[in-house]
């Protein structure tokens, strides 16, 4: 009973997360609300990575992806806000 319980409750949230990507698909807001935007264009960047090895620069790649984060929430934010206006 217990392992049906949660083999429900895993479908359902699987179903939730499958509607929330299709509507952040729909709304271009896809992949915006989490760190996935940083990482991939610092995986990238060859430059970046020269940078990182200069001196002093490590307090700064400590904070600069978190704010960053924090900018692409606010959009992702402000987009999924005027699309769900828009439906």
């Amino acid at each position: 009973m217990h392992n049906e319980r949660q083999a429900e409750l895993a479908k359902e949230s699987e179903g939730k997360r499958a509607v929330e990507e299709a509507t952040h698909r729909e709304a271009y807001v896809d992949g915006l609300d989490g760190p996935e935007l940083f990482e991939g264009m610092y995986a990238d960047d060859t430059e970046g990575k020269k940078l990182k090895e200069m001196p002093g620069v490590d307090d700064l790649m400590a904070t600069y992806p978190l704010s960053t984060y924090v900018g692409i929430s606010l959009l992702f934010n402000i987009l999924q806000s005027r699309f769900t206006q828009k439906v």
